[in-house]
């Protein structure tokens, strides 16, 4: 008993089927660290919130702390979307039958020439991202550079 399938057909099938479950997956994963990320960045209950330093709470009652908080939580959620996808996707690409070990071989040479180029953005861009997270400058401030430069932070 039972329903056979050309062999053709079967193979496709099973393709579409573990296309469609690596994608949902993936998506899932996506949603269960989306989930876990607000629950340790965002703020808890009344009950529950711990005692924070004024400079943080300062900074929580700016519109540019906020946008900086949600700007920093954007950048984590795409980057973890990205990585997850590119895993569901070799996945899928294993399971066609595709020769993946070229493909991720080429893309980690690509990511780590890219990175060497961009060296001293990357380090800017992360610069401002633990500052806008830390909150140790926030607008408002009077900020001294060196011996002789200052100024104050704006939005």
């Amino acid at each position: 008993g039972g329903v056979r399938l050309a062999p053709g057909y079967a193979w496709k099938l099973r393709c579409a089927c573990l296309t469609f479950l690596a994608w949902r997956a993936a998506a899932v994963v996506v949603c269960i660290l989306t989930s876990l990320m607000d629950a340790l960045l965002l703020d808890k209950p009344e009950g529950e919130r711990r005692k924070k330093s004024f400079r943080l709470e300062r900074r929580k009652s700016m519109v540019a702390g906020k946008l900086a908080e949600h700007r920093a939580h954007e950048l984590v959620s795409n980057f973890l979307s990205v990585m997850v996808y590119a895993v569901a996707g070799v996945f899928v690409f294993d399971n066609l039958g595709i020769e993946v070990g070229g493909i991720v071989s080429y893309v980690g040479c690509l990511g780590l020439a890219l990175s060497l180029g961009a060296q001293y953005m990357l380090q800017d861009l992360l610069g401002y991202a633990a500052l806008m997270i830390d909150a140790s400058i926030v607008v408002g401030d009077t900020v001294t550079v060196g011996s002789d430069r200052k100024g104050s932070v704006e939005a």
